[in-house]
């Protein structure tokens, strides 16, 4: 029997990052799509968005039938102007991948092979994103 370990934080190196700009919405957003480090068997789509409505949470949702999370996180303008800027720069001069960290506000249940344990499917906030690049 295996043991269980309560994590609060979702690791991932993004595999590959896209700029999205849609006009007629006023809409920009980051594209990550990310290879899961610290659970097994799993990617997550990031969605980071410009400027949505201030009362919107940043959230990841995790489904029990399929192996693709999904995250939605907003920032204001000058920090996502910042963060795309950023990584814009990084992109073009390393072929590290960037690591990305997502903090939760509640804990999910992972063995010790990186299964992750959940009956149905959750949407979880998420309450800190770290983007760690690596310089070496």
């Amino acid at each position: 029997m295996s043991e269980w370990l309560q994590i609060k934080t979702i690791e991932m190196l993004a595999s590959k990052v896209e700029y999205s700009l849609e006009t007629t919405k006023d809409l920009e957003l980051l594209f990550f799509s990310c290879d899961l480090l610290n659970i097994a068997r799993g990617r997550c789509n990031i969605f980071l968005c410009k400027n949505s409505p201030s009362n919107f949470k940043n959230f990841i949702e995790i489904d029990s039938d399929k192996p693709v999370m999904v995250a939605n996180i907003n920032f204001e303008n000058k920090k996502f102007e910042n963060i795309a800027k950023v990584i814009n720069n990084y992109t073009q001069n390393k072929s590290k991948k960037i690591k990305i960290v997502l903090d939760l506000n509640v804990a999910l249940a992972v063995n010790q092979d990186g299964i992750l344990s959940i009956e149905n499917s959750i949407k979880v906030d998420i309450i800190n994103i770290k983007f760690i690049l690596p310089l070496i």
